[in-house]
């Protein structure tokens, strides 16, 4: 088995491009599909972590008085709900079932 026939190819289509990848095994390029399609919802769900900042604040939530417990939440709900919810996005939207062994 020659070189060529052994890596695995998944084709890209980027706007108006198309790229050609080349990886040495199915498992490697289902892990740079997977990395690829949750880095599209990143933003949006960062966003929506700091949108559930606001609401907690508003609903009566404020650690301006502790720094560190401020830090946590201010900083920890987004990055949590950026990872999180990309994650479960996944699962739901992309990820197929495993068929059972």
């Amino acid at each position: 088995m020659t070189e060529k026939e052994k890596t695995v190819t998944l084709e890209v289509v980027l706007r108006d491009r198309r790229r050609k990848l080349y990886f040495e095994s199915e498992e490697d390029r289902l892990g740079w599909e997977k990395a690829y399609r949750q880095s599209k919802w990143y933003t949006p769900y960062f966003l929506l972590g700091v949108v559930i900042n606001l609401v907690l604040y508003k609903a009566g939530l404020d650690l301006s008085r502790n720094i560190f417990l401020g830090f946590a939440v201010g900083v920890g709900v987004p990055i949590a709900s950026m990872f999180l919810l990309t994650e479960l996005h996944y699962r739901l939207f992309y990820a197929k079932p495993k068929a059972p062994a």
